[in-house]
C-alpha cells in the first residue's frame, strides 16, 4: 500500500513538474522591416545558443513558439542586411520584439548594371536594389534556381515541382497562374526568353545557377518595366564572371538523403594584353529529392566568355549551352478524413507523400497524338528537359564629352519537353478497371493481379514542347 501511495506521489509530482515546463513556454513575434519601414521576407531569425528559430514571411512576420523562461539573444540576418541583435528576458508572459534590419554599408558601393541607363553606385541609384553574392546564396542551401529568390525582399518563390516551374511573385503585383509572367529573369543583362512564361515552359526551367554566377542583382518596380519586357513586378539578372579575377573552383556534392551527385568547376584568367576569359559550368545525375527509381535527373551545363579591353571600354563575347533533365514533380496523392471544417491529412495507403514520387521506373513511356493528329511517344523520364544554345556579344565604349555608347545581343535557340504523371483519380483497382470496359483486370508489372480493394492512382501525363528563336 505504502509502495502504491508512493507511486501516485510520484505520478503527481512529474504532472505538475510537465505542466509546469508547459506553462513556462512562451512565445516571441514581431515584424521585419528595413529602414524605410517596408516589411522584409526570408529574413533569419534565431535564438543563439538553442535549436529556435524562425523565417519571415511575405508581410515581414515571425514567430518562434515553446521558448522556456530565460534570457536569451535574438539575431536576425538576411543577405545585404546588417546583422541585428537583441538581448530578450522571458518570464512566462509572449514577447514582441520588432526588428528594423538596415542596409550594409559595403553593399551600397556596390556598381549596379540591372534596370539602369548606365552603371552606377547603389547608393546613388533611385530604385530598389538587392545584390546576392554567391557566397551568401550558398549559405542558404538552395535546391533549384529559384529558391534563391526567395531571399530577396519583396520575392515569393514557390519552388514545389523540383528545379524548374516554380511560381515567382512581387508584393503588389497580381499572382499569375503560375510561372513568373510579371518578373523578368535575366542573364548578363539580356531575358531568358522574351515575352516571358508560357504553361509548363517557364525561365527558370532554362536557368540554372552554378559556380560561373559572379553575383545576382534584382530591382522591383521602379525602371524595371522600363528597361525590359515582361517585367512590371522587377529583373532579377544573374550576371556572369568574366576571368578579369584570376581563380576557379572545383566541387563536388552528395546528396545523404537523396540519391544525388554534382560537381561544379569554373576557371578564368588574363591570358594577354586587356584579354581574359573565363569558363565553367557543371553536371550531375541522382533520382531526386523523391524516390523515382530510376536517375531523374541528369545533364549539366557549359558557359564560357571571352573580354577584350581597351582604353575607353571592351567587347565581350560569349556563349551558353544547357542539357538537363529534372524530375517534374506534380500533385501527390493524400489521404483526408475529417470534416471540412476539421480535416485529417495522412499518406494513402502504401505511398509516402513526403518522400514518394508518382514516377516510376515501369511507367518508361507517354503515347499520345501530335498537333497534326500523328502518334507520339514521349519518355516520362526526360521530365522537365531544357535544351538551350545561345551565343552572344557586350560592347561598351566612353566617347568624349561625357557621351557613352553600350550594346548587348544574344541568339538564342531554346527547345524542351514538360513530361510528368498528374494524379487524375484516386479509387480501389476494381473500380479503375472498369473503366476500362467489362471484364477488365489490374496487374503489377511482374505479372501479378491486383486485389480488387487496393487503392490505385490513374495518371495522365502532362506532355508540352515549344522551340524558341530569337535575336
Amino acid at each position: 500500500m505504502k509502495k502504491l501511495m508512493n507511486f501516485k506521489q510520484a505520478l503527481l509530482a512529474l504532472a505538475l513538474l510537465s505542466t509546469s515546463l508547459i506553462m513556462a513556454q512562451t512565445t516571441i513575434s514581431g515584424k521585419v522591416v528595413d529602414s524605410n519601414n517596408g516589411p522584409l521576407s526570408g529574413v533569419n531569425i534565431v535564438l543563439e545558443g538553442t535549436s529556435k528559430g524562425s523565417i519571415s514571411d511575405f508581410d515581414g512576420n515571425y514567430t518562434i513558439s515553446g521558448v522556456e523562461n530565460g534570457s536569451y539573444t535574438l539575431t536576425a540576418s538576411s543577405l545585404g542586411y546588417s546583422n541585428f541583435s537583441s538581448k530578450v528576458e522571458l518570464d512566462g508572459s509572449n514577447v514582441v520584439v520588432n526588428i528594423q534590419l538596415e542596409e550594409d554599408e559595403e553593399s551600397l558601393s556596390e556598381v549596379i548594371v540591372t534596370g539602369v541607363a548606365n552603371p552606377r553606385a547603389k547608393i546613388e541609384s533611385s530604385v530598389s536594389v538587392t545584390t546576392l553574392q554567391p557566397s551568401k546564396i550558398n549559405q542558404s542551401a538552395p535546391r533549384s534556381t529559384a529558391e534563391i529568390f526567395r531571399t530577396i525582399p519583396g520575392i515569393r518563390s514557390e519552388s514545389s515541382g523540383g528545379e524548374g516551374n516554380s511560381n515567382i511573385a512581387v508584393r503588389g503585383v497580381p499572382i499569375s497562374s503560375g510561372g513568373s509572367k510579371y518578373v523578368q529573369i535575366q542573364e548578363d543583362g539580356l531575358p531568358v526568353l522574351l515575352y516571358g512564361d508560357i504553361s509548363f515552359g517557364t525561365a527558370d526551367i532554362f536557368t540554372r545557377f552554378d559556380a560561373n554566377v559572379a553575383k545576382i542583382e534584382a530591382i522591383r518596380g521602379g525602371s524595371a518595366s522600363t528597361m525590359s519586357s515582361n517585367s512590371p513586378g522587377g529583373i532579377i539578372n544573374i550576371i556572369s564572371k568574366t576571368g578579369k579575377k584570376q581563380g576557379g573552383s572545383l566541387s563536388t556534392t552528395f546528396g545523404l538523403d537523396y540519391n544525388s551527385f554534382r560537381t561544379d568547376f569554373d576557371y578564368g584568367t588574363k591570358i594577354g594584353e586587356g584579354l581574359y576569359f573565363h569558363m565553367g559550368g557543371f553536371y550531375r545525375a541522382g533520382e531526386g529529392v523523391r524516390k523515382a527509381g530510376y536517375t531523374a535527373n541528369n545533364g549539366g551545363q557549359f558557359k564560357f566568355n571571352l573580354t577584350k579591353e581597351f582604353d575607353n571600354g571592351y567587347v565581350r563575347l560569349y556563349t551558353k549551352y544547357l542539357n538537363d533533365r529534372a524530375a517534374g514533380y506534380l500533385p501527390m496523392p493524400m489521404a483526408v478524413s475529417g470534416t471540412n471544417a476539421d480535416p485529417s491529412w495522412d499518406n494513402a495507403p502504401n505511398f509516402d507523400a513526403t518522400t514518394g514520387a508518382i514516377q516510376s521506373a515501369f511507367l518508361s513511356q507517354n503515347y499520345g497524338t501530335g498537333v497534326n493528329g500523328e502518334r507520339r511517344r514521349s519518355k516520362v523520364s526526360d521530365g522537365m528537359h531544357p535544351v538551350s544554345s545561345s551565343v552572344g556579344f557586350e560592347a561598351f565604349f566612353e566617347l568624349d564629352n561625357d557621351w557613352s555608347i553600350r550594346n548587348n545581343g544574344r541568339f538564342s535557340f531554346n527547345s524542351g519537353r514538360f513530361v510528368s504523371p498528374f494524379p487524375a483519380q484516386l479509387g480501389t483497382a476494381a473500380d479503375m478497371a472498369s473503366s476500362f470496359g467489362a471484364g477488365s483486370t489490374l496487374q503489377y508489372a511482374n505479372g501479378t493481379s491486383v486485389s480488387d480493394n487496393s487503392l490505385c492512382n490513374n495518371e495522365l501525363s502532362i506532355v508540352r514542347k515549344r522551340i524558341y528563336d530569337w535575336c
